[in-house]
């Protein structure tokens, strides 16, 4: 019997993200779709432009604690409220609720800074370059380097009843292979189309059009991490 080692696939990295789009498919398109009509009706409806402005104004005046709360708000307690409408999918603890909070927050904060960060680098233009060149920083930057290897590693101490011992063991085994790749391949499959309707909008609307996104995103990257931790 031979005791080489199982060959390593693409298709069986990426066969988590994938599952789990299929499993949240419907409510993703729907809401990428909402993020397109959005956008076409912000330029095409000049009506539209006194609620943004107000958006934007509620925006601006929050600051960095306005990104942390509604973030917070929109990756949380959406997401428990809709479970709780639906029946559909357990519920965390009052605990492990609050911890979701800080860490959705903690995205949001880290959100901002890269939004105003890309606007003061490449400014707020809405032309395909300065859109695509956006895009690919936010998707194979931002994403790859930052965003989702803290969130899956924040997530996974929580899935593992914040024992940091095994969440480092966990972290030393197959995070790139096992976590990581899954992980982008479901992020760039549901941001990709929606970061850019983000890019396509003024600056001082981006954040807001993010926070419809956020709590879909919300139930998939939960779900992507759980059932990781699950397979420990």
């Amino acid at each position: 019997m031979s005791n080489a080692a199982p060959v390593w696939t693409f298709r069986e990295a990426i066969r988590p993200g994938v599952l789990a789009v299929r499993h949240h498919l419907r409510p993703f398109l729907l809401i990428q779709g909402c993020a397109v009509a959005i956008v076409i009706a912000y330029y095409q409806s000049t009506a539209l432009h006194g609620y943004a402005a107000q958006l934007a104004a509620w925006k601006a005046s929050g600051g960095y604690l306005f990104s942390i709360l509604s973030t917070a708000f929109a990756g949380v307690v959406l997401p428990e409220v809709f479970k709780l409408i639906t029946r559909n999918g357990g519920h965390y603890g009052a605990r492990q609720l609050l911890y979701n909070a800080v860490v959705f927050g903690f995205i949001g904060f880290t959100v901002d800074v890269f939004y105003r960060l890309l606007a003061a680098l490449l400014g707020d233009s809405n032309s395909i370059g300065v859109v695509t060149t956006k895009v690919l920083l936010d998707q194979f930057v931002y994403s790859p380097f930052l965003s989702i290897p803290i969130s899956l590693t924040l997530f996974l101490w929580r899935d593992l009843n914040f024992d940091i011992q095994r969440t480092r063991q966990a972290l030393r085994v197959n995070f790139v292979k096992g976590r990581l790749l899954p992980a982008l391949i479901v992020c760039w499959g549901f941001w990709g189309p929606v970061v850019t309707c983000v890019y396509a909008l003024p600056a001082q609307l981006q954040f807001c059009l993010f926070l419809f996104a956020q709590a879909a995103w919300s139930l998939l990257l939960i779900h992507v991490s759980k059932g990781q931790a699950e397979g420990l």
